[in-house]
């Protein structure tokens, strides 16, 4: 955070929090700091609420928000309204922190999207007081893993993944240690391939290959994955030599430890044949 902000703006929204957390209905204000907390953990981008009644519907990690926000359209709304009305949060359609948050609930839909300014996102993460918020990261890597859809080369998908993109690269997967993130960023690195986004996929599949071969093992499945993806990138932007030797690396690899039949090390054969 710029140090020319002072302590100023981050004391109104350290100030805005409180009295969200102390709302009429103390659930719903809890639950929404708490919402709130989790959206801060992804990208300035917008963010649908549809991604959240779906983790809420389907992780397990969530039982005080799914209490307070579950009855979706209407407990939902009637959170990020109350967001809108401390000014913490907004909607892209009508400015929903001047209508009554009953209103709001009343006529909401899982339709829209969620907008958070950075700062405001930076400054919510460094609370630490908010209720279940050392779980606020891990929450928002679920909504990642919940909505991402596994296949990647169907346009029909690739809506859903231009929107998710930018949250997944924001929670950077490359220092995770969730491997349902790191198979979600192997598949957001599959996308930017067929896309045809060259250099993007590149970048994003180095950043991956490079640190899990690190972190996890040369011959982990996840760095084994990376590399594939990398090879896939270097062989689009006509780096053949690169894109052969990795593959070569990664089908030798490949069939010492799972096997000559294994379906990844026959992808890997493959590979290695296109290249």
């Amino acid at each position: 955070i710029p140090n020319t902000y002072g302590d100023s703006l981050s004391a109104v929204v350290r100030v805005a929090l409180k009295r969200m957390q102390s709302w009429d209905d103390s659930h719903l204000g809890t639950a929404s700091v708490q919402l709130l907390q989790i959206r801060s953990h992804l990208a300035a981008e917008p963010v649908p609420m549809s991604w959240i009644s779906t983790t809420l519907q389907h992780s397990d990690a969530w039982p005080e928000q799914r209490e307070a926000l579950a009855q979706t359209p209407v407990g939902l709304w009637k959170g990020q309204a109350l967001a809108c009305r401390f000014g913490l949060s907004s909607m892209s359609s009508e400015t929903q922190s001047q209508m009554p948050v009953q209103a709001v609930a009343s006529s909401g839909s899982s339709s829209g999207l969620m907008k958070m300014h950075r700062l405001t996102a930076l400054m919510i993460r460094e609370v630490a007081w908010i209720p279940g918020s050392a779980k606020a990261r891990q929450l928002a890597e679920d909504v990642v893993v919940a909505i991402h859809p596994p296949d990647a080369d169907s346009p029909d998908n690739w809506r859903t993944w231009s929107q998710m993109m930018p949250h997944l690269v924001e929670l950077d997967p490359s220092q995770s240690d969730n491997p349902a993130l790191r198979r979600a960023a192997t598949r957001g690195a599959r996308f930017l391939l067929v896309r045809g986004g060259g250099q993007d996929a590149e970048s994003f599949a180095q950043g991956l290959f490079e640190s899990w071969r690190r972190r996890l093992g040369d011959n982990h499945p996840d760095s084994l994955e990376a590399a594939t993806m990398l090879a896939h990138a270097f062989c689009n932007l006509g780096d053949y030599e690169r894109a052969r030797d990795l593959d070569k690396d990664t089908l030798e690899r490949r069939r010492r430890i799972l096997g000559q039949d294994h379906p990844d090390t026959l992808n890997s054969a493959n590979a290695l044949a296109v290249d």
